[in-house]
């Protein structure tokens, strides 16, 4: 099977003229390994081609065109007078050149959607597939200073695209407040991810979101409106959908990617685990299916999960991910506001706008980030990673509201805001969640009390143990569970990643859940982890659920 690699051909001619030579029908990239990278002029995408492949017909015709190769490689013959290709001649033309250029940085293969311009920070590129432009008006070539654009998509946003105001965010920002989310800055921060993903390959840090509710909340409303503001920004899969068609399907571009129904299957752990390479932007390897070698892509794409039970975060997620929850049904279901319920016909236009503004305001979103990020990072109990992801929607959403850059006052109030805003008002009773919790607390486990050796349920257990029986302290911290007394009521500790914890619920239709998100949406449990503290052996900050044991005697 041939190894020659076409990588992402542009839809279109739209290098400007002096990005291509005149008189060559390609651009030596350089090599990797004993291929050869060359820009084909003829087909405006890159092709790779391998020791054989560099000296055959077809893959240098492919390369740069029989009439090409014919002026420059051709010789005569007496046969009928006609042209012949020295087809050898010229694949050593492309590999002495490929070797003057050096080994070719896969990193620096850019596909569609905005990136920052490597000579100037203020300045972005936008890769729209069908063409290639700048914010700040210069021309710009697809093959420059060994920096290539690539794109096998498009993504319909021109220079002179009109652009959102301030008040067209608030009606989005609006739109989404309708929904019952469990904290009020929940919209904010929503507001604030969706603008991000205009820019996100300009990006240092990308942020991933995690929404989850109980059945009837509106969220796969929710998810339709999210789908029509990006437009052809966002690529949209399920938990089905394997890693390898994911990262086949974006490539080298950069986008928001969509998990739907993102339930704690193994396919959902590796898309997890490619997203998780996107947050900063590292470089992803795979084997090339039915070929040798690997294809290597620099991923850039900020995730959105969406599920009723989450997956399982793992210790490397913490900071990356924005947990967002839905605990009611939308207000006011009959008369949403017209974006919220009119689909693409409102939506879409206005989230084209709202990208046009975020991409010419990155350089007021560089300032409002530095400033809000340097605030953060001395807040309390804030890891740098999570200050990175909050400072990225932060700043997004507050730019796409205001114009200009926020100042230090604007930046503490804001963050005064976001971190001490509460739960709403009489939020339902989260009867799914405290189903997980009652499963693990009725269930049947051998412990000791008061130096007996019995089989009674952990609630049970958790009640002598609040009762300062020394035997059953012991016996439920095995299972991550500590008992406590603070400000008058007692307090359940939980460590919901203790192995004996999570084997309560094996065989389970819990197995598989993200159990820290399930249970912070308990009515009463604290939204913020409890203090370091000591359970079962280690340290850690564990959640803190409230617990009665009187009414279990």
């Amino acid at each position: 099977m041939s190894n020659s690699t076409v990588v992402a051909p542009a839809v279109s001619h739209s290098s400007t003229p002096e990005a291509i030579s005149l008189t060559a029908s390609y651009i030596p990239l350089g090599y990797t390994g004993l291929t050869c990278h060359v820009w084909s002029s003829t087909r405006n995408c890159i092709i790779s081609l391998s020791p054989t492949e560099v000296i055959s017909a077809g893959p240098l015709t492919v390369v740069c065109g029989n009439q090409w190769l014919k002026q420059e490689f051709g010789y005569s013959t007496t046969q009928n007078g006609t042209k012949k290709i020295n087809f050898r001649e010229a694949g050593a033309a492309i590999v002495d050149e490929c070797n003057r250029k050096g080994s070719f940085n896969v990193a620096e293969v850019y596909g569609t959607g905005v990136w920052r311009d490597a000579h100037d920070p203020d300045c972005l590129i936008v890769n729209d597939g069908n063409d290639i432009w700048r914010t700040d008006g210069r021309p710009q070539p697809r093959v420059n200073d060994r920096r290539v654009f690539v794109s096998h998509t498009t993504l319909g946003l021109k220079q002179n695209q009109d652009k959102s105001t301030p008040e067209d965010a608030q009606v989005i920002l609006d739109a989404l407040d309708t929904w019952g989310w469990r904290k009020g800055c929940d919209s904010y921060l929503m507001l604030g991810w969706i603008a991000a993903a205009s820019m996100v390959g300009a990006l240092d840090w990308r942020v991933h979101a995690a929404i989850t509710s109980k059945p009837g909340c509106g969220k796969s409303k929710l998810i339709q409106m999210i789908r029509h503001l990006l437009g052809d920004f966002m690529r949209a899969f399920t938990g089905t959908t394997s890693e390898p068609a994911v990262r086949r399907t974006i490539q080298n571009d950069s986008l928001a990617v969509l998990v739907d129904e993102a339930e704690g299957t193994s396919n959902v752990k590796t898309l997890m685990v490619y997203l998780r390479a996107s947050s900063g932007g590292d470089k992803d390897s795979k084997a090339k299916q039915g070929q040798s070698g690997v294809e290597t892509y620099t991923v850039r794409c900020a995730g959105l999960i969406s599920a009723v039970n989450l997956p399982t975060f793992e210790p490397a997620d913490e900071g990356r991910y924005l947990p967002l929850t839905l605990v009611d049904e939308p207000k006011n279901k009959t008369c949403l506001p017209e974006i919220a319920r009119d689909g693409n016909q409102v939506v879409g236009p206005l989230g084209m706008r709202l990208r046009s503004r975020m991409i010419h305001s990155w350089r007021h979103y560089r300032k409002t980030n530095a400033i809000i990020k340097s605030l953060l990072i001395n807040e309390d109990g804030l890891t740098i990673r999570y200050a990175d992801s909050l400072s990225t929607v932060l700043s997004a959403a507050w730019t796409a509201l205001n114009d200009g850059v926020i100042d230090e006052v604007g930046a503490r109030e804001l963050i005064a805001k976001i971190n001490f805003c509460g739960e709403r008002d009489n939020e339902p009773d989260s009867v799914g969640d405290v189903a997980v919790l009652d499963h693990a607390l009725d269930t049947l486990v051998n412990v000791t009390v008061d130096g007996r050796t019995e089989r009674i349920t952990l609630r049970m257990s958790l009640a002598a143990a609040a009762k300062k029986d020394k035997d059953a302290e012991r016996s439920v911290q095995a299972y991550g569970l500590r008992i406590i007394h603070h400000n008058g009521a007692f307090r359940l500790l939980i460590d919901e990643r203790a192995t004996e914890f999570r084997r309560l619920f094996k065989g389970t239709k819990w197995e598989e859940i993200d159990f820290a998100t399930a249970l912070k949406r308990v009515p009463g449990a604290s939204p913020k982890r409890h203090a370091a503290t000591h359970i079962g052996g280690k340290t850690l900050r564990p959640l803190s659920l409230p617990f009665d044991f009187r009414l279990h005697d």
